[in-house]
């Protein structure tokens, strides 16, 4: 797989977990922090 293309799935991947994790969020009425945080641990898997 090409180095462009890892990018780009690992950046829809990203944004597929930040969405996720905000509506959880928001759901719970909690503040931004876990959904931050999810966002880290997408970023990092």
């Amino acid at each position: 797989m090409s180095s462009q293309r890892a990018k780009y799935h690992a950046k829809q991947a990203h944004r597929r977990a930040r969405r996720r994790t905000g509506d959880l969020a928001r759901q719970d009425g909690q503040n931004d922090q876990t959904g931050f945080a999810a966002g880290i641990i997408a970023l990092a898997a």
